[in-house]
């Protein structure tokens, strides 16, 4: 079994090597120090394409390696505080488009999944696909009771060759970690393991169903956001069959334009969607590229979203979305103090660092760009440099805050295409404004403590039981009852001592009252007569006691 595995990563590692030979990638080779010799070769670089620019060129060839290197470019765009913002921008154009799979192929393993026939589940079945990515393929049916749907299928064999290629990545990644201090800064291990979590997640259909569902549900009684309906009897890990919606792809502007839509009113309605799916509902559209939004009208007119592709969603702590929303509220203020307790409290940054330089790089950092006008504010841009600047003193970024990053991103284009002298940062302000007022509010505390009582009233009833067994256990130690006897003997001379004080000063307040209200009396005499008072109440409590 190893070896026909061994077998295939050869093969598939002397393809790598051709692509890289292909586009002139041998600057990359020259961070792992065993692959550095081969790019003194004579000839080397007279065979290396130099055309394009390095980013571009590593663009294309991970186009040309398939799947799984597409995915992990796009992943890869995300990553900013890893590479250099040239290579992360070009990465990001990547195309997550494939030639398609024969139509008959496709029916063939559909009906082996479903284990009948398809004739026994669709009234028709079209072989042409409507779209072919690099891990599945779509194709329009209709159901036999007349419904349209559309039926997800994976590419075939693709569980086998995204084993052969992560197994790839991983051996390099461990190359590159021990490469050297730049290889370690880039975390090449910890990035393909995110990566391989994520790919995993997007292989299984029925765990894209369950979050396509769940959307549904949150949103049911939205007017403004559609999400389509799944038929669970007919959907499984390797298949994904679910209502055919009819729209606009907002990738496609002309077409948007001649149906009469008016892009800053569809724009207002992403930026609404997506705030509450991220700080309302905590469960948020991982992958919010145009071609996964469409645009469709009901029927008094008004626009609304639909959304498809559900194999990447993110959540995000409570803390987490809570420090967010207070993070962003300190930006619109300029809060930069604000800005670096909220880091220090949310635990985002060790406890040690210095809020004093922690605010001055914050604010050398983020001055300039506030100081813009207000419709030159990328608030992505803003994230993304406040996450950087965090770095710098040794904050460790969430798997779950870079998935939150992307899709800010991925929003902030699609309004920058759609709307460019749209202010993306006064329409989100009143937004965030409102969710702030609604966290701290009288609901939220009455929410919380409804949410907390089941727990406390469990804590709560187990006290008498816990308290017993905690005497039971301090009977059981050696000596206890001198220990006891000690601070018993303790307690009471402090209690005596604090009583002594409080009579004594009881005493001197009512001799200066006495004083206020005799004035002519020598102050001598009040004096001591207030402190004979507090002894004899001493005196007298004591012998009460």
């Amino acid at each position: 079994m190893m070896a026909p595995r061994l077998a295939g990563m050869a093969v598939r590692l002397l393809r790598i090597q051709a692509v890289v030979w292909r586009f002139g990638l041998y600057e990359l080779l020259a961070i792992v120090p065993v692959l550095r010799l081969v790019t003194i070769l004579p000839g080397w670089q007279l065979l290396m394409r130099r055309q394009q620019p390095l980013a571009c060129r590593l663009r294309l060839a991970m186009e040309a390696l398939g799947p799984v290197f597409i995915k992990l470019g796009q992943m890869l765009a995300t990553r900013r505080d890893l590479l250099p913002s040239q290579v992360a921008d070009e990465l990001a154009k990547l195309q997550d488009r494939v030639a398609p799979f024969p139509g008959e192929q496709a029916q063939e393993m559909i009906a082996r999944v479903l284990g009948c026939p398809l004739a026994h589940v669709f009234a028709r079945f079209d072989p042409v696909p409507l779209a072919s990515a690099s891990i599945a393929q779509v194709h329009g049916a209709v159901l036999h009771d007349g419904r349209e749907v559309v039926v997800k299928v994976l590419r075939p064999d693709l569980q086998r060759i995204v084993r052969r290629d992560l197994d790839l990545l991983e051996l390099l990644a461990r190359l590159l970690e021990r490469s050297g201090p730049q290889g370690r800064r880039m975390k090449p291990l910890a990035v393909v393991r995110d990566y391989e979590a994520t790919l995993q997640a997007e292989l299984d259909l029925a765990r894209e169903a369950a979050n396509m569902s769940c959307m549904r549900r949150l949103f049911a009684d939205s007017t403004v956001f559609y999400v389509p309906e799944v038929i669970w009897n007919w959907t499984r890990t390797q298949c994904l069959v679910m209502e055919r919606i009819h729209g606009v792809p907002l990738s496609d502007l002309a077409l948007l334009d001649a149906q009469g839509f008016e892009r800053e009113t569809v724009m207002r309605i992403g930026i609404e969607v997506f705030i509450k799916q991220i700080f309302r509902h905590n469960f948020f559209h991982g992958d919010m590229h145009p071609g996964n939004l469409f645009v469709a009208r009901h029927k008094d007119g008004q626009p609304y979203l639909i959304a498809v592709d559900f194999g990447i969603v993110g959540q995000l702590t409570e803390n987490d979305r809570r420090y967010l929303n207070l993070n962003l509220m300190a930006l619109y203020r300029r809060d930069y103090h604000r800005l670096a307790k909220l880091h220090l409290s949310s635990g985002w940054v060790p406890a040690h660092t210095s809020i004093t330089d922690f605010e001055a790089a914050m604010r050398t950092m983020l001055e300039p760009v506030l100081s813009r006008p207000l419709q030159d504010v990328s608030p992505a841009e803003m994230m993304m440099s406040l996450l950087a600047t965090a770095r710098r003193f040794e904050m460790e970024v969430q798997p779950r805050l870079i998935l939150f990053q992307k899709t800010l991103f991925q929003l902030e284009g699609i309004a920058r295409t759609m709307c460019p002298h749209m202010n993306l940062w006064a329409e989100t302000k009143p937004w965030m404004e409102r969710l702030a007022a609604e966290q701290s509010g009288p609901r939220a505390i009455w929410q919380c403590v409804q949410e907390k009582m089941p727990a406390w009233m469990g804590i709560l009833a187990d006290c008498p039981e816990r308290l017993t067994s905690a005497i039971e256990a301090l009977e059981s130690l050696p000596g206890i009852e001198q220990i006891l006897q000690q601070r018993t003997r303790r307690t009471a001379g402090i209690a005596r001592g604090a009583q002594t004080t409080m009579l004594l000063t009881l005493g001197a307040c009512g001799a200066a009252v006495w004083a206020f209200i005799q004035p002519h009396m020598p102050l001598a005499w009040v004096s001591l007569g207030g402190t004979l008072s507090a002894l004899l109440l001493t005196n007298g409590y004591r012998a009460l006691g």
